[in-house]
């Protein structure tokens, strides 16, 4: 792109952007040079307008009180979930603790058992 086209296109935009901002605050149907016709006519609408920016100042504040709650949930679930990862971490070493038990218990069965059936095998030949 030119930037004969770049700059076209920026001065339209502002152009636009001026002309938009200059007629915001006119009142409509109001002369230029009678300002009270444009209070009044600014004030009308200002009225009109202004249940509706109580209406959201309340909705904002009640937004407001329940992303309180959520971030207060987010936190103890957090906290909730940090202790069952430290329990689970105590379980698994309890575990491991209880696997090597057992596999020693099995380990003593297993060499008492084979004693005894070989302790059997010699009884039975006499």
């Amino acid at each position: 792109m030119s930037k004969l086209f770049k700059f076209s296109v920026l001065s339209l935009v502002f152009l636009f952007l001026v002309l938009g901002f200059r007629f915001y605050a006119k009142a409509e149907g109001c002369p230029a040079t009678d300002y009270d016709c444009q209070i009044a006519s600014l004030q009308k609408e200002y009225d009109s307008r202004k249940d509706a920016h109580e209406k959201n100042v309340l909705d904002l504040a009640s937004y407001k009180k329940q992303l309180a709650g959520i971030s207060a949930k987010l936190v103890e679930l957090t906290k909730k979930l940090k202790a069952t990862e430290k329990e689970i971490g105590q379980r698994e070493t309890d575990l491991a603790a209880q696997e090597e038990i057992l596999s020693d218990r099995l380990r003593d069965i297993y060499k008492k058992e084979r004693e005894f059936t070989f302790f059997f095998k010699i009884s039975n030949r006499f």
